[in-house]
């Protein structure tokens, strides 16, 4: 095992932290657990040591890689410029390879999350669950509590729509106006599946502004859920079947408005760097990738809206925007030029919520208290919305004010947009 990881693991980056500290206070699992171990230093020591020899891998090992939420907060607060997400992925894949495999994890990732269509089938299912009245009828009885993975799963279960919305949409939808930018657009799994309508305010926006978009409907996950849980074979397998989908067309950006997606797509380069057929590919695709807000903003330029909202509005930093897209500034601009919106600045707005993939399934009491911390901020700003860019948060929030009873909206910065642009 050791050798494995003294191969995989980048020495030279292993090497840049200085152990300065720096990381620390911006670390939730740190503030949460007050060790070393918890914390991006403590974790990187542990990286060394094993790969070095100098400390025998084990589960304990795994605990502390795992207790990790991945948010990247460090990397935004490390003068040396730690590339701490690649390494915990790495650090994770080698974790996979060597323990037991989870029969249920791996179908989830390598054979649900590999195909929209069969996640859609779930979805439906699940449609009906709810729309039949069943999963009040199963609430009631408390028998999720059997299975208690299950029961954590089924409380974050918002509201679903009608159909997914590949099944409405074009694959090419033109701008009725003349055309500016010829774009792709990213549907992502969650998005398509369970935000349909918001996806589908992304592109009548980008229509409204003028661009031409390409919506493949055979695209595939974008690989964030497999890098996150170290199956990174199938997360480049999807990131080549993504690239030679899009690439085939001449598009000035591809655009997401899921942050995680966004993340994923922009760092195919890094993913593919040593890859001679797929490197250069790689680096293409990613320059294209724009996050809704960024493209609004910085490209089509995005200045005046026609509709008022009299409202307060407060806004969620999602980690795979603000810490890895360095993406904070594009919707704050863009929520405060909605006429009769009030802007409230949210504390430690960049604090991660808990949600982090399927963290708030595997350590459900950790990510309720980052929860419960991030819904006492939100509530305190006394904003009838938060907005947020990523599906992830969207939930997990939503679970949170539900949980809370509190009359505050969870909405994506798209639906608030939307409504102003007096596009619904």
């Amino acid at each position: 095992m050791n050798e494995k990881i003294i191969e995989l693991l980048p020495e030279d980056k292993l090497l840049q932290c200085m152990h300065c500290g720096f990381c620390i206070p911006h670390c939730p699992t740190y503030k949460n657990y007050k060790i070393e171990t918890a914390s991006p230093r403590g974790r990187l020591a542990l990286m060394r040591a094993v790969a070095k020899n100098e400390l025998s891998f084990t589960k304990n090992f795994s605990k502390y890689m795992r207790l990790c939420l991945l948010c990247r907060a460090c990397e935004d607060n490390c003068p040396a410029g730690v590339s701490f997400g690649l390494l915990m992925e790495i650090t994770r894949a080698e974790i996979e390879k060597k323990k037991k495999k989870s029969i249920l994890k791996s179908f989830i990732l390598n054979i649900i999350l590999t195909d929209q269509n069969k996640l859609e089938k779930i979805i439906a299912l699940l449609r009906i669950y709810q729309k039949s009245g069943l999963q009040k009828i199963i609430r009631k009885t408390g028998i999720l509590k059997i299975i208690p993975p299950l029961e954590k799963l089924e409380r974050l279960l918002i509201p679903l729509p009608v159909s997914s919305l590949k099944k409405n949409i074009k694959e090419i939808e033109k701008s009725g106006s003349n055309t500016r930018f010829k774009v792709g657009f990213f549907l992502g799994c969650v998005m398509n599946t369970m935000f349909a309508d918001t996806s589908r305010k992304t592109i009548t926006i980008l229509k409204e502004i003028g661009c031409e978009v390409y919506i493949p409907k055979n695209v595939k996950c974008c690989g964030a859920p497999h890098g996150v849980e170290g199956y990174r074979e199938t997360q480049k397998k999807l990131a080549r079947f993504n690239i030679d989908l899009f690439l085939k067309k001449e598009l000035d950006f591809i655009i997401t408005d899921c942050a995680g997606c966004g993340t994923a797509l922009k760092e195919y380069k890094h993913l593919l760097e040593d890859d001679p057929e797929y490197s250069e590919k790689a680096r293409i695709f990613s320059s294209k990738i724009k996050d809704i807000s960024e493209f609004l903003w910085n490209e089509a330029k995005l200045r005046n809206t026609k509709k008022n909202i009299n409202a307060k509005v407060t806004y969620h930093d999602a980690c795979h925007l603000i810490h890895t897209q360095k993406i904070s500034k594009e919707p704050r601009e863009l929520l405060k030029i909605i006429s009769g919106l009030e802007y409230i600045e949210l504390e430690d707005a960049d604090m991660c919520c808990g949600s982090a993939g399927s963290y708030c399934i595997t350590h459900p009491d950790d990510s309720i208290k980052y929860l419960k911390w991030k819904i006492e901020n939100i509530n305190n700003t006394g904003a009838d919305f938060v907005a947020i860019g990523n599906p992830g948060c969207l939930i997990q929030i939503m679970y949170g004010i539900r949980k809370e009873n509190l009359k505050i909206k969870a909405v994506h910065t798209v639906d608030l947009l939307a409504t102003a642009l007096n596009l619904e």
